[in-house]
């Protein structure tokens, strides 16, 4: 292996004997120098260990990792660690990079030297049937955009936030600002989180404009291992992306026009999300607990204070009010009390003056404040009709 390696790429992989050897392929054909491949094996109990040898040993740039179950970020972390280049760019074990990609990421390098080289993705879905189909691509640039001013980085940080750009770990970093700031390993999210805590250090950066990667969902449960479960932690981990980067671009003094509302957006947005993760195959909740969890947790003082700055409270009960119809819709039902509070509640939100609904107005105040209903999730609605 070449001594001046400029570029590692880290593939963190778990029982994923199908879809390795195309990740690795996607890289080795480039035929570039100066690069190196590492592969972690997260502890696989299928094939993949015996593949990810195999690969090593017909192509000299390739390392791989044995180790213990750590999950991804875990195995992101070791790779960044036992990296040797200057630049680490994480490649996920179903994914692949596009040819040519990384001799145009090689040229950024060279020509810029810089802290962090953003890169877009492209988003594709692979069916059981074996079809891929095209879902949907970061925000596309005309030209690469590169600054090395603080000022200018802090002003182009939202964009490349509320663009997906600065989302996911798919960029490249330089190595030693990785190593002073490795992934969290217990939340699903830890690269969003990741790129907040960098985003003081960054002193240059440059936006490529061409798509380098392309993501796949999949289709199967057995693929995409963080998509389509409930995690009881998701609802505090989109609170702490809400006031990170609240807090970040704060203290930069960004205008808030730039980006406040449209970091209430995502969150308020994110309510469905939760709700709808009650609904996942991993989720154990009672039907009792489901709605508890909705009516006592979800519209918490971060997420209220972020819409009503807006006039969006509505939306929020709104969301979590048909998040808790699905429940009903969906399962048997186990308690008829607790439908009928559900009820009222819906009822209340879709209250018609002209129907003669007033008279239920006891009901919908008995539903408001019922000792289940922590949040008074309806609260909005039952003012509307006192008003």
């Amino acid at each position: 292996m070449a001594d001046n390696i400029g570029i590692s790429i880290v593939i963190p992989v778990f029982n994923n004997e199908k879809f390795l050897p195309d990740a690795v392929r996607s890289i080795t054909e480039q035929k570039i120098e100066g690069i190196e491949i590492i592969i972690v094996d997260d502890g696989s109990t299928d094939q993949t260990p015996a593949i990810a040898e195999k690969l090593s040993f017909e192509n000299k740039n390739i390392r791989v990792i044995h180790q213990e179950n750590r999950w991804i970020y875990g195995s992101m972390n070791r790779g960044v660690k036992e990296a040797r280049g200057e630049y680490v760019y994480i490649l996920n074990s179903d994914d692949i990079l596009y040819p040519g990609t990384l001799q145009m990421m090689m040229n950024r390098i060279c020509k810029y030297n810089p802290d962090v080289v953003w890169t877009r993705i492209d988003e594709y879905r692979y069916g059981n049937d074996g079809q891929v189909k095209f879902i949907n691509c970061d925000e596309k640039l005309e030209t690469d955009i590169y600054t090395d001013k603080i000022e200018q980085i802090r002003k182009l940080w939202p964009t490349l936030y509320f663009s997906h750009i600065a989302v996911n770990q798919a960029n490249l970093y330089r190595r030693k600002i990785m190593l002073r700031f490795p992934f969290r390993e217990n939340i699903y999210g830890a690269d969003v989180i990741f790129n907040i805590e960098i985003a003081n250090e960054i002193r240059s950066m440059c936006v490529m404009k061409d798509a380098v990667y392309r993501f796949y969902n999949y289709d199967s449960e057995k693929a995409n291992a963080s998509i389509g479960k409930f995690y009881t932690y998701e609802h505090d981990m989109f609170n702490e992306f809400y006031t990170g980067y609240c807090k970040l671009f704060s203290d930069w003094n960004l205008p808030e026009e730039s980006y406040k509302e449209k970091l209430a957006d995502i969150r308020i947005r994110q309510v469905t999300r939760e709700t709808r993760s009650l609904g996942y195959h991993n989720c154990k909740f009672s039907q009792k607990e489901k709605v508890s969890w909705m009516l006592s947790g979800i519209a918490d003082d971060i997420v209220m204070n972020c819409a009503n700055e807006y006039g969006r409270g509505w939306e929020v009960e709104s969301r979590i009010l048909s998040g808790l119809r699905e429940v009903f819709l969906h399962e048997e039902i186990m308690d008829e009390g607790l439908k009928d509070l559900v009820d009222q509640l819906i009822s209340l939100r879709f209250y018609d003056r002209d129907k003669g609904e007033i008279k239920k107005i006891s009901e919908w105040k008995s539903a408001v404040y019922h000792d289940l209903n922590v949040c008074h999730i309806g609260k909005y609605f039952y003012e509307r009709v006192l008003q």
